[in-house]
Parts: structure tokens; C-alpha cells; sequence
């Protein structure tokens, strides 16, 4: 078809048909737009979905640092169980201790006879074996000891445990693996390194002096 001829028909086209031929291509595009648009705003929720959870737990992960509930009865630290069995029926067997009679945060660890790192101030003790048991409300929750050596609170406040005295109990907090560990020493030398507390478990060194520390226990 020449030129002239082309010209000639698109000449003859009715104005209404011209722009119902264009309509068409006005909403195609118009539809694109939103298609995309639509995408776009969907990507945005994903991020948001994504990223929301972990800008609330960040600051949530620096703040929490709640350990388990704990007593300190008798110069042992124990710790509340997971699984608490039914007491109910042993109540025979429960030999009163004494009282809950002071509390630190929930952060921290008791360090002082009779008391907790919860708030149960005036909770009654039982010893129960080789564990303690609170009685809080009514009920009676079962602690176990986290300690595995045994010492002596002196009236000087030296520990004595073995047959040696040491001046204090400290913590010393290293990585272990992929884990974060605290032992528990007496010592008497606050400088005590957890790499030398450490490497005395891996040697498991048998000597008949006076050691430098004790690990009374540890914990995660």
C-alpha cells in the first residue's frame, strides 16, 4: 500500500472509532501501573513482616536479663525446677527451714541466707531431702541445688571448704563452645581468670595442696 493510500483511509475513520481504538490502550497501561504498584506495595509489607519482629526483639534481647527463680538456704544456692512434681502427699516429709527473709532482683544471684532473686519475702522453707521446697500461696515449689561441692560460711566471712579457707566466692563468665558458662569458685584472688578455672576441668589435677580455687558449681 503506498503512503498517499494509507493516509487516505486513516482520512476516512470516523472520529468515534479512533477513540474507542485508543481507549483500549489508555486502561492497558493504567492496569500496568497498578499491577505494579500493587507488587510494590506487597514487597514493602514482606520487608516490614520481615524486619519488624527483629527491631522489637533486639531491644527486648538487651534488656532481658531474668534468671531463674533461686534461693539461698543454709550456704547452698538452688534453683526452682522445671518439672515440679506433686507434693501434695509429702507434706510428712518436709522439715521446716525457716522463712524467706530478703530478695535481690531477678537479675541477680541470692547470696545471703534465706534469701531469693523473687519476690516470695516471707515464703516458708522445707528441706526435702537433698532439695528445698517453698511454700508460696499455698503451694509448694520444689528447688534443687546447683552446687556440687560443700563449704562453710565463717563468721569472718571466709568460706571454708576441704579443709582450706578462702577469702571470697566469686563468678568468672567465659564462652564455652557455642555457649556462655559462670563458674561459681572460692578464692583468694579476685583476679582468677575463667580460662584458668577452665583449663583446672579439662586436667582434672588431682593435688594434695592448698588448690587456689574451688568450683563449687556452674551454670548457663
Amino acid at each position: 500500500m503506498k503512503k498517499e493510500d494509507f493516509f487516505k483511509i486513516l482520512g476516512e475513520l470516523d472520529d468515534d472509532i479512533v477513540k474507542k481504538a485508543k481507549i483500549p490502550i489508555k486502561i492497558k497501561k493504567k492496569k500496568n501501573w497498578k499491577i505494579w504498584g500493587t507488587t510494590a506495595a506487597c514487597i514493602c509489607l514482606i520487608i516490614c513482616a520481615f524486619s519488624a519482629p527483629r527491631l522489637f526483639k533486639q531491644p527486648n534481647d538487651n534488656t532481658s536479663g531474668d534468671l531463674s527463680p533461686m534461693v539461698y538456704v543454709n550456704d547452698t544456692l538452688y534453683q526452682n525446677t522445671n518439672n515440679q512434681p506433686d507434693l501434695t502427699n509429702q507434706k510428712d516429709q518436709l522439715v521446716y527451714l525457716g522463712t524467706i527473709s530478703s530478695k535481690v532482683s531477678s537479675s541477680q544471684y541470692p547470696q545471703a541466707n534465706f534469701q531469693a532473686n523473687d519476690d516470695i519475702i516471707d515464703s516458708v522453707v522445707y528441706q526435702y531431702g537433698s532439695d528445698v521446697v517453698v511454700e508460696n500461696n499455698g503451694q509448694y515449689w520444689l528447688y534443687r541445688a546447683i552446687l556440687d561441692v560443700d563449704y562453710t560460711t565463717n563468721n569472718d566471712g571466709t568460706y571454708t571448704c576441704r579443709g582450706n579457707t578462702y577469702k571470697y566466692k566469686i563468678e568468672v563468665s567465659g564462652i564455652d563452645g557455642e555457649s556462655q558458662i559462670t563458674y561459681i569458685i572460692l578464692t583468694n584472688n579476685t583476679e582468677t581468670r575463667f580460662e584458668d578455672v577452665r583449663s583446672s576441668l579439662i586436667k582434672a589435677e588431682i593435688s594434695t595442696s592448698n588448690p587456689e580455687f574451688i568450683i563449687l558449681g556452674w551454670y548457663y
